[in-house]
């Protein structure tokens, strides 16, 4: 006898088990089977799985079966759960999440269970899914569901769930797609392992969750402040590809929607990236150039400045300022060195192409700010890399920092002879003090970064 009131088919089965097997999470909540009504439950979760990720589950129905209808009816009339289907349908990483959810939900309520009424629905379950109850029969069925079941309750704790699933979601989802990452392309594709790594470092860092929230505030701000210059009527088709980019996708395939039973592969398909489109490729050449950003992460910068000194302190200002300019290179498709420095060069991070991994954002994000501050070690660092590695070529150089450090007369006539050797520029931002001498003396350009006008210096430098 089936455990799921669903139809599933290998494809649903290979599905599930490789969301098992690549959530530890979803795992540990669905390996657990010590008591009974944890293993009754794991057909439940099943069949929760098909309503996230499948785009039409069909019902069948088996004697013993009537938890997973009781079940499957109330959240099939949820507004919060049909919400979160909109996220869920056909994206393995959000629909395992959301069951991740749901499953410690569904094991308290099992705990609470009179199994021995459970039969008495049988008849009444039957007819319903075969459409065969009136409107009173269904309304009474209903009651003797929450009667038997306790599903009210349930329901109650399952849609919370739903709309803490649906946040949840929604922030990482919009967080990837601000770093130019589609979670659910990169899952369905090559880079499935990395997918599910940013995932949970996006979900459970929240390090990098509060430096995503200030970096998204300051490329909205930088966007609103300037029009994108984007002409899609260069655009011309180059080649032929395989996406799931509705807008480019090859009016062939949209054939199997025409015909029931072929409209699955449709969505097989574009769940896995895999309908014929066009490859477009501009006439317009992207992006400016590479980037170097020092980063000052001295002691001092631990401190808050201006309006924000109540929750955002100097680092996590200037390195959401960093991490805004990486965002920026990797959709422009440009290289970016970011050098954080205190007495010493600490720490540096290469992005070709502003391509970042999982483990290089949280590395980025849990870096703090330690010991004194000294700008050669930097300003030579920057040298180095735009002299010698002929993709910095003529970088930007962006220079923040919370105070002056000595600078002999000599490096800075030698320094700014290479720099114009080489061709490159220096914007300084000086957090919460007025610029100094030592500063000004190596920068093209220098801007006071305070509370009144720290957006100033991001929408210069975005």
């Amino acid at each position: 006898m089936s455990s799921t009131a669903f139809r599933t088919d290998l494809f649903d089965e290979m599905s599930l088990d490789r969301a098992v097997s690549r959530s530890s999470d979803l795992k540990s909540v669905l390996s657990d089977t010590t008591n009974p009504d944890d293993a009754n439950m794991k057909g439940v979760a099943t069949d929760i799985w098909s309503m996230l990720y499948k785009q039409r589950p069909r019902h069948t129905f088996d004697v013993g079966l009537e938890i997973n209808h009781a079940v499957i009816r109330k959240l099939d009339k949820s507004s919060e759960f049909r919400q979160l289907r909109e996220q869920t349908r056909h994206d393995v990483i959000a629909s395992a999440h959301a069951l991740e959810n749901f499953s410690r939900d569904l094991k308290k309520w099992a705990r609470l269970l009179d199994a021995s009424k459970i039969p008495d629905l049988s008849d009444d379950i039957h007819k319903d899914i075969h459409g065969e109850l009136n409107d009173d029969e269904s309304d009474a069925l209903d009651e003797k569901m929450n009667e038997i079941l306790d599903v009210d309750d349930l329901l109650e704790i399952m849609e919370r769930t739903a709309e803490r699933t649906n946040d949840e979601l929604a922030k990482v989802y919009a967080f990837a797609g601000g770093a130019g990452f589609s979670i659910r392309d990169m899952a369905n594709g090559p880079n499935g392992d990395e997918a599910w790594k940013l995932f949970n470092v996006l979900k459970n860092n929240s390090k990098l969750n509060k430096l995503m929230d200030i970096a998204g505030r300051l490329i909205r701000l930088s966007s609103a402040s300037k029009k994108m210059k984007i002409n899609p009527g260069n655009a011309e088709v180059y080649d032929i590809e395989n996406s799931n980019d509705l807008a480019r996708v090859m009016a062939s395939e949209f054939i199997y929607l025409a015909d029931p039973e072929l409209e699955d592969l449709f969505f097989l398909k574009f769940a896995e990236a895999g309908l014929q489109s066009y490859e477009l490729q501009s006439s317009e050449p992207v992006g400016k150039g590479p980037v170097v950003v020092c980063v000052d992460s001295s002691s001092s910068m631990r401190y808050g400045f201006g309006k924000a000194s109540q929750s955002t302190t100097k680092i996590d200002w200037a390195k959401a300022v960093a991490l805004s300019l990486l965002i920026k290179c990797k959709k422009e498709k440009r290289d970016i060195h970011i050098i954080f420095f205190n007495s010493s060069v600490a720490a540096q991070f290469t992005f070709k192409k502003g391509d970042v991994s999982a483990d290089e954002l949280a590395r980025f994000a849990a870096f703090s700010a330690y010991g004194g501050t000294s700008f050669e070690p930097a300003l030579n660092m920057a040298i180095k890399k735009i002299g010698h590695q002929k993709e910095f070529k003529k970088a930007d150089v962006v220079f923040l920092s919370d105070g002056e450090a000595k600078l002999a007369d000599y490096y800075v006539k030698d320094f700014n002879e290479k720099k114009e050797e080489m061709n490159f520029s220096v914007m300084s931002g000086c957090i919460g003090y007025a610029p100094g001498k030592t500063i000004t003396s190596f920068s093209d350009s220098v801007h006071t970064i305070g509370g009144d006008n720290a957006d100033d210096f991001v929408m210069k430098v975005l």
